[in-house]
């Protein structure tokens, strides 16, 4: 396999889904070239056909603008692959690991079908991607939560030829879907929190006082938000820097009961659709779930659907196992966004790096507007 800085992204996924073929039994494989297309965000066949891409349609779009990835008159080159894949998709967040997600939807024409293989790299060839993890939280859940998952068919890793590179990967089900679009959101925002409530039962909540390190993190996080956090300019107008960094450092150092338990990590409406086939909800992407505060995949839910924080409280799900000792529903939702600004600064560089700082320091504001409405007492 070629170096990253001698070919576009999209030709390596493409290269690197072939390594995936040829590991797993579960993939279909193909021995001539064919031609594709590319863009920085997405790699497809020349001769994809419009009833093949129907199939999770709404996965290649861009839902910040409502256009299609897919599209000849975007393409900036073009190139060849013995790689199987029909679209590839680079992730959004990639940097010196890289990330990527490859579509096999042709094979529906034979009865095959549709499949997706998620990739990560790793950065050290000896410590397996939160992927690994993400992969075996998803086979333990199947047939246990209401929302619709996608099946774990097959994982492993792969080497590029020189051995230098290592990449883990899982093949999973392809679910074909509508995109909830931010018009609806808010709408449907009841209906995810609630699939979320069903998934916190299938694993045991624990209600104790925040994890230590997690506790230092996020107190460190704060006092750089306070003291340079980009010249106050992340601060919005109308919100009190000082007194709302006061009583987030106040909140962190009472040790109150917070409830922790399965989270997927990363519950925004990009990784939700809506079943076509019986119009229920599936969540997809699971390579960050694991165990942390239950109120991190609220607070991520409602703050992309545009719901007016003094709200959140209300919506947010019964805890199961709560009881009179523990935080109530708005102080988890604080401590979650306390512990999500945590990782400002690297979801900084990153926006910096896609050209995407002004709409990152958009939600940084309303990230620090919900954290003072829900700190100034909102029930």
């Amino acid at each position: 396999m070629s170096s990253r800085r001698s070919q576009s992204d999209a030709l390596e996924a493409f290269a690197w889904s072939r390594q995936v073929e040829r590991s797993s039994t579960f993939l279909p494989s193909r021995w001539k070239q064919q031609p594709v297309r590319y863009t920085t965000r997405i790699g497809y066949r020349s001769d994809l056909i419009t009833d093949e891409v129907a199939v999770c349609a709404d996965v290649f779009l861009d839902h910040a603008t409502g256009r299609r990835l897919i599209d000849d008159a975007r393409a900036t080159g073009q190139g060849s692959t013995r790689s199987a894949a029909d679209v590839t998709l680079l992730g959004v967040m990639r940097g010196d690991q890289f990330r990527f997600r490859s579509f096999y939807l042709s094979g529906r024409r034979d009865g095959q079908p549709a499949r997706t293989v998620v990739a990560h790299e790793r950065a050290d060839r000896g410590l397996a991607t939160p992927l690994v993890k993400g992969s075996a939280i998803l086979r333990s859940l199947a047939g246990r939560t209401q929302l619709r998952i996608p099946r774990v068919l097959d994982t492993g890793l792969v080497q590029d030829r020189r051995g230098g590179r290592v990449m883990d990967f899982a093949v999973e089900e392809a679910i074909d879907g509508v995109a909830i679009t931010q018009d609806q959101a808010a709408a449907v925002a009841p209906e995810l929190l609630a699939g979320l409530h069903d998934l916190w039962r299938a694993e045991e909540v624990r209600h104790r006082p925040m994890d230590s390190k997690v506790q230092a993190k996020a107190r460190l996080a704060m006092i750089d938000l306070l003291d340079n956090g980009g010249g106050f300019t992340l601060w919005p107008t109308g919100v009190d820097r000082l007194t709302t960094g006061k009583k987030a450092l106040g909140l962190l150092d009472s040790d109150a009961v917070v409830s922790s338990g399965l989270s997927h990590g990363d519950a925004g409406w990009g990784n939700v659709l809506r079943l076509k086939s019986d119009g229920s909800l599936a969540l997809l992407d699971w390579e960050h779930a694991g165990r942390r505060l239950l109120s991190h995949d609220v607070v991520k839910v409602l703050t992309s659907s545009g719901i007016p924080p003094a709200e959140w409280p209300a919506l947010h799900p019964p805890i199961p196992g709560a009881t009179g000792g523990v935080a109530p529903a708005h102080l988890q939702l604080a401590m979650g966004l306390i512990v999500f600004l945590g990782g400002r600064r690297s979801r900084t560089l990153r926006a910096r790096k896609r050209g995407s700082a002004p709409a990152n320091q958009r939600r940084t504001h309303a990230l620090l507007n919900a954290l003072s409405t829900l700190l100034n007492g909102v029930r």
